[in-house]
């Protein structure tokens, strides 16, 4: 792999990270929003809200996040281009 395509790379990977964080931190903002309303007039609708919601929010963690936790092809080649980054 290159430098330009490590760059593109690298530069996806970011901006995949950028769009769950940016997911994470309105899920939790809204929803404190939700949690406030709801305390304030007595009722507990927000609740399904939230289920919904972490559903999705799971499924783009694992999207994610999940292929790195296991031993795939990709893994491997990062882990031999660490090993060898950090013995040179």
């Amino acid at each position: 792999m290159d430098e330009n395509e490590l760059r593109r790379e690298a530069r996806k990977h970011v901006n995949e990270l950028k769009g769950f964080y940016i997911h994470l931190a309105t899920f939790v903002i809204v929803n404190l929003g939700l949690f406030a309303l709801c305390y304030i007039q007595g009722q507990n609708w927000w609740i399904w809200t939230v289920f919904g919601w972490s559903i999705g929010l799971l499924v783009h963690a694992i999207s994610l996040f999940g292929p790195r936790f296991f031993f795939t092809r990709k893994w491997e080649e990062d882990k031999i281009r660490k090993y060898m980054d950090d013995n040179r």
